[in-house]
């Protein structure tokens, strides 16, 4: 075995390189990427004749350990998306302290609101239409309004 990776150390690093940014490829989530870039740093340091096989891999932990902590770094100050900051998929929060026009009664607790150019089904005490209510929660697509 030592025979093998003294004759091919620096290639098999290099395979190895590829094969786990490949992974990281075909699988994406910020994991194999950073130990990829390890094994390539290591094939590079074996390629100028950097010390035997023990001396490598534990350069390769080192550069693991220093490249998942630089990449957990760089991932944590992603700025958010657009989608993320305006709610995409919870857009009746952004409503919650509005104050909004009764469109169809509120009749047992149940009724329409106009918010904007669109109706919303509401839950609340019972109010006439034409009334102004405030959203004060949200469960799913129904608002929550008081009085």
């Amino acid at each position: 075995m030592l025979a093998i990776f003294a004759a091919y150390g620096p290639w098999l690093w290099l395979g190895l390189c590829v094969l786990l940014v490949s992974l990281e490829v075909l699988m994406p989530g910020l994991h194999f990427i950073w130990f990829g870039i390890a094994a390539g740093l290591v094939a590079l340091a074996a390629f100028a004749g950097f010390g035997g096989l023990e001396w490598q891999i534990m350069l390769f932990g080192l550069l693991s350990l220093a490249a998942l902590y630089f990449g957990r770094g760089l991932s944590g100050r992603t700025p958010k998306s657009d989608a993320d900051a305006t709610g995409l998929n919870e857009r009746g929060q952004q409503y919650i302290g509005r104050r909004v026009t009764v469109e169809e009664p509120i009749i047992a607790g149940r009724g329409k609101v106009r918010v904007g150019d669109s109706v919303w089904l509401a839950e609340g005490p019972d109010t006439a239409a034409g009334a102004k209510v405030t959203i004060s929660a949200t469960r799913g697509t129904i608002l929550i309004v008081e009085k």
